[in-house]
């Protein structure tokens, strides 16, 4: 028997999981298909106990917006008296966050319980040297379930990592499918077109389980998931034909509100007030209420569908690193030699986008809320990213960009990134800066922009958030 892992503290279970390849911060061109491989997870999980087993989920694939759906999904579960788990990835901020329980990030004490949990079945196989080990993400997914059981959860949402079909996540049968938006992403693995990628997201279906999506019927990549879904027996519902949203509008001081309608049994729910801007949140947050109303009305979950939970829940969101603003941003104190001003207050936006979709996203925040602001752009992107088609959208939008290298050995270099700039973006004031976030923090201290917007990674966007003094 393998002798026990010893952790004493968040960073040795780090360490720990820091020996199993971890594909997040692999180069993509070094990854494939064959990278991924559901027997490893399922093997994996027969080992450990089947901690999956014996609660309902809810399962979220898509290019964008998974974050925030599943976010919803969980408060919206949690506010009817469900005790909800959560798996996200990647995190903004810290590792914790990518496995909650009813909002309350998992502690430093359960994660490295959970690990010493995932040690005493991997060690066995890496002594035997012919079994192969987990990677990073799998291990992640298994720890997870794990939690959720052992804290006893009622219901779990599970956002998938990446695509879909070979996703360690896609070992459930869930209660529901959710599938947001398609971008062109991961194309070396997922595929080349919408179409393919739809499909690679549509292989979390199951068998007549319900799935809800956002994506339009008519699309190359709604055809695709309506294709899957009609093979398999399972009912489908889409944005605008199964549930759909009407009389959408802004709210002058941010948020939007609109009437929600919902099928089987039909329910309309007028003024729905949502907090977060952008046509693309009211689209998410539909998904996740249509799902939820699902769910329970196929008495699939412990509880009815409750339309005052659903009206606080989504009034009151809140999404860090997702179209963030926050009017006066400080930093945390510093250690001097880092040179940034704790007493400096600016504006900032911080999101996370990175697709052409999410740019444009961003694009009509812009228009929306600061039409005639001087607009500096903090940028920093991943070598996998189609730079062209992301920053189209944000010409004519920003005055000044200043290039950043986020935390992570993918970044792109300042030279590729800001000469980009230049090709789209044409006439607007670059600067290089040096350090990461922590670099960034420091020039916002020296150079003040008027309206700073942080994107183009998670890694720069989380990086620069755990900087500020917000909860």
């Amino acid at each position: 028997m393998a002798a026990p892992v010893s952790l004493s503290s968040l960073s040795d279970a780090l360490d720990y999981l820091a020996s199993f390849t971890d594909y997040e911060q692999k180069d993509a061109a070094r990854m494939g298909r064959d990278s991924l491989d559901l027997e490893r997870m399922r093997a994996l999980l027969r080992d450990l106990g089947q901690p999956e087993a014996g609660r309902p989920y809810f399962h979220i694939a898509g290019s964008k917006g998974k974050g925030s759906t599943a976010l919803a999904l969980r408060a919206l579960a949690s506010a009817s008296g469900l005790k909800t788990g959560l798996f996200l990835s990647p995190h903004l901020m810290r590792v914790n966050e990518r496995i909650s329980i009813d909002g309350q990030d998992i502690l430093d004490a359960d994660f490295c319980r959970q690990v010493q949990n995932l040690a005493q079945v991997v060690e066995p196989r890496r002594q035997a040297e012919a079994l192969e080990l987990p990677s990073f993400f799998e291990s992640m997914v298994a720890m997870a379930f794990l939690e959720f059981r052992d804290k006893a959860c009622d219901l779990a949402v599970m956002e998938v990592g990446l695509g879909g079909r070979l996703d360690a996540t896609n070992i459930i049968t869930p209660a529901v499918s959710l599938i947001t938006a398609i971008d062109l992403e991961h194309t070396r693995i997922l595929g080349s077109t919408l179409e393919e990628i739809a499909r690679e997201k549509a292989g979390i279906i199951k068998p007549q389980v319900p799935v809800i999506s956002s994506l339009d019927p008519q699309s190359p990549s709604g055809r695709a998931v309506a294709a899957r879904a009609s093979a398999l027996d399972a009912p489908a519902e889409f944005l605008g034909r199964g549930f759909r949203i009407e009389n959408r509008r802004d709210l002058r001081d941010g948020g939007q509100v609109f009437d929600l309608v919902l099928r089987k049994p039909d329910l309309k729910i007028e003024d729905l007030v949502l907090s977060l801007d952008g046509v693309h949140q009211a689209e998410n947050l539909a998904l996740a209420a249509a799902a939820f109303h699902r769910a329970s009305a196929d008495s699939l979950l412990p509880t009815a569908f409750d339309e005052k939970a659903l009206r606080s829940v989504y009034a009151s969101l809140r999404l860090p690193g997702r179209l963030e603003f926050i009017e006066e941003a400080s930093f945390l104190p510093q250690p001097v030699e880092v040179g940034i001003d704790p007493d400096h207050k600016f504006k900032v936006l911080i999101d996370s986008a990175h697709t052409p979709a999410s740019m444009r996203a961003l694009a009509r925040w812009i228009e929306l809320r600061a039409p005639e602001k001087s607009i500096t752009l903090a940028l920093g992107m991943l070598r996998d990213k189609d730079l062209s088609a992301c920053l189209l959208p944000l010409q004519g939008k920003v005055a000044a960009v200043w290039t950043v290298r986020p935390n992570s050995p993918r970044a792109l270099d300042h030279e590729t990134l800001a000469e980009a700039v230049i090709t789209v973006l044409g006439d607007v004031k670059i600067r290089n800066i040096s350090g990461g976030p922590k670099g960034l923090a420091a020039a916002i201290s020296t150079r003040k922009p008027a309206l700073l917007v942080v994107t183009g990674s998670v890694y720069l966007s989380g990086g620069f958030r755990a900087l500020l003094a917000v909860v």
